[in-house]
Formats: structure tokens, sequence, C-alpha cells
């Protein structure tokens, strides 16, 4: 099993992957780049209803296009295992004191031919006094599977040396 890399400030981060969203952008300004080329020119233009729906086309293909080269420029941080805790979307789920378990699942969906993987983070909430269960997807676009996170998680935990009673 490889080692689990931590950054610069001792924290395991997963963001959504750079290359996979640029590669999807790419695709979509490849596709908007085609239709504009190809149907423009034509007679598409007099048939009001193709118009329509041309310029809608252009529009998702377009925007999509943006919207993945934008979040393959800019990822954003899903999860961050550190000293004090585990982080999703940049608040503290639990810290290593309320700590129960964790591991990766795949939820069942009917009729559904894709993977559904989940991290679920079992938990102490002190406020509410009782254990909870947090289902945290694992997105193809991240950039760490989610055996490395409960690696990380385990490394992280095991650092902290918490005693259960």
């Amino acid at each position: 099993m490889p080692e689990t890399t931590t950054n610069k400030t001792n924290e395991f981060v997963v963001k959504e992957s750079t290359s996979t969203n640029l590669i999807i952008g790419a695709v979509f300004l490849m596709l908007f780049i085609f239709t504009l080329s190809n149907f423009l020119n034509k007679d598409h233009m007099l048939n009001p209803y193709a118009s329509k729906t041309l310029y809608c086309v252009l529009f998702g293909t377009f925007s999509s296009a943006i919207g993945f080269i934008i979040h393959g420029l800019m990822p954003k941080t899903i999860i961050t295992v550190n000293k004090d805790g585990f982080y999703f979307a940049g608040a503290l789920k639990t810290n290593w004191e309320n700590f129960i378990s964790a591991e990766v699942t795949e939820i069942p969906v009917t009729g559904s031919y894709q993977d559904h993987f989940v991290l679920l983070i079992r938990y102490y909430n002190e406020a509410e006094n009782g254990n909870f269960e947090s289902q945290i997807p694992m997105q193809d676009t991240y950039d760490k599977s989610g055996e490395e996170v409960v690696d990380a998680i385990k490394k992280f935990y095991e650092a902290a040396n918490i005693e259960k009673v």
C-alpha cells in the first residue's frame, strides 16, 4: 500500500482534480467550436425551432466548458485531515476525541449503472449527545481516492494518540 502523502503544513488535502476538470472543459470547448463552425453557416437559421435549439446547445456547451475550466484552474479543497480532526468543505466535521470510525462503501442506487462510493464518518456529537454518521460522496473528479483518505484518517488518528474508553 502506498504511503499517504501530506503537504507542507502536515495536512492531507483532497481537492478537485485539475487535469480531469481541464480535460472535460476542453471537450466541451471543442463541442462548442464544432457546433459554432458547422451550424452557423448553414440554413438552420431559417427554421426558428432549429435556431432556438442551436442557441441552447451553444449556451450549454460554452457554459459547461467555462465552468469546468474554472474548476480546473482553481480547484477547491473538499476534504482536509490534520492534527485537529476531519474537515469537509472547510468545516470541522469531528475532532479526534469524538471520532469513532471511517470507511469507504458503495451505496446501491436502484436503476443506476454508476458507482456511488461514499466515505462514512462516524463520530460522537457532544451538542446533540449522540453518535452520528456523515456520508461524504467520493466523486471521480477528486484528486485522491477514498482509500487514501481512510489511510490518512487512520494515520492522523493514531498520531493524536486518543485513548478510547
